[in-house]
């Protein structure tokens, strides 16, 4: 049965780096679809070479679907981007 667009939810999880917890399957498949990894902005250094990152995506896209990959890499680009967002006001001294 065909998942519709409206209906995909993250099947993923965040990992962020000052987590002590261990990886699981959910967190592992989060940073794989996260292109973050490949040095991106101020997300550096690069921890994976773009073509590993694509190689890993396009095995995901495979696996799970292309829509279902698109939800969840939004779905850490938000986080990551929120952890940013949280970093920079502490470093300004705004938290």
């Amino acid at each position: 049965m065909k998942v519709k667009i409206k209906d995909l939810k993250p099947n993923v999880e965040f990992c962020s780096s000052d987590e002590d917890d261990k990886l699981t399957g959910k967190k592992i498949r989060g940073l794989i679809c996260n292109p973050i990894y490949t040095g991106m902005g101020p997300f550096k250094p690069q921890f994976i070479s773009d073509i590993e990152w694509i190689d890993c995506a396009k095995r995901m896209v495979e696996e799970e679907g292309l829509g279902q990959f698109l939800m969840n890499m939004l779905f850490v680009l938000r986080e990551s981007l929120e952890c940013l967002s949280f970093l920079l006001k502490e470093h300004k001294g705004e938290n």
